[in-house]
């Protein structure tokens, strides 16, 4: 399941038991309910709004650093980079696609982690 469906599955259950609660407490405190359906409103709306600015300004970090690893570790040769923010699927693990312009048959999937450069998958390409 995708990171947004599951987030927009749990906000849909949370509405539904505060609704819920919200008919069975009497109606002096039916208001702080409603106000709570209104923050919970709100607080999912920021959160649709903001995570993919927050995730592109990620991915464009991820992919200077990447960069700047591949420069190390291979200085002479020159490569393309897709930069497809949907590559990996994890909400904030990126993977970037670099093919080589002296193997310009096989694509590497590239990850960082713990600040190293890791090859995630290696494909052919016909």
């Amino acid at each position: 399941m995708e990171f947004n469906a599951f987030r927009l599955i749990v906000f849909i259950i949370a509405l539904i038991a505060l609704f819920i609660v919200a008919l069975l407490l009497k109606k002096n405190w039916r208001k702080w309910s409603y106000i709570a359906i209104l923050a919970l409103l709100i607080a999912y709306a920021a959160v649709e709004i903001t995570a993919p600015m927050i995730r592109a300004h990620n991915y464009e970090s991820f992919l200077i650093k990447v960069e700047n690893k591949l420069n190390e570790q291979y200085p002479n040769q020159k490569w393309t980079m897709n930069k497809d923010i949907n590559l990996y699927s994890f909400p904030y693990d990126f993977a970037v696609e670099v093919i080589f312009e002296n193997d310009p048959n096989v694509s590497y999937q590239y990850t960082l982690e713990d600040g190293k450069l890791h090859e995630y998958a290696r494909m052919e390409l016909e």
